[in-house]
């Protein structure tokens, strides 16, 4: 019985071990997404961040990159008839 045990603690560190980089990778790049996000909610419009791999966490990127785009082109379209509405008046 203690045998089994030791083996199966064995087990668990080995998949840990394993395990690690794998997770510490798509953390890092989640927290990266999340600051640029975040970067960008603070009104730095041109920010975006960097798509790497090709997993669900690089399709989120490059659709919040796509998203940011197309808000950054409308706050842009909406600041030029603005001023264009009060050049005219």
């Amino acid at each position: 019985m203690p045998a089994l045990i030791i083996s199966l603690v064995l087990l668990f560190i080995a998949v840990a071990i394993g395990a690690w980089p794998v997770a510490n990778r798509l953390t890092r790049r989640l927290k990266a997404l999340r600051d640029g996000v975040e970067t960008f909610g603070k009104g730095q419009l041109q920010h975006r961040v960097a798509v790497e791999g090709r997993d669900e966490v690089a399709a989120l990127a490059a659709s919040f990159n796509e998203t940011a785009q197309r808000i950054e082109d409308l706050v842009t379209a909406n600041r030029s008839l603005l001023a264009n509405a009060s050049h005219e008046l």
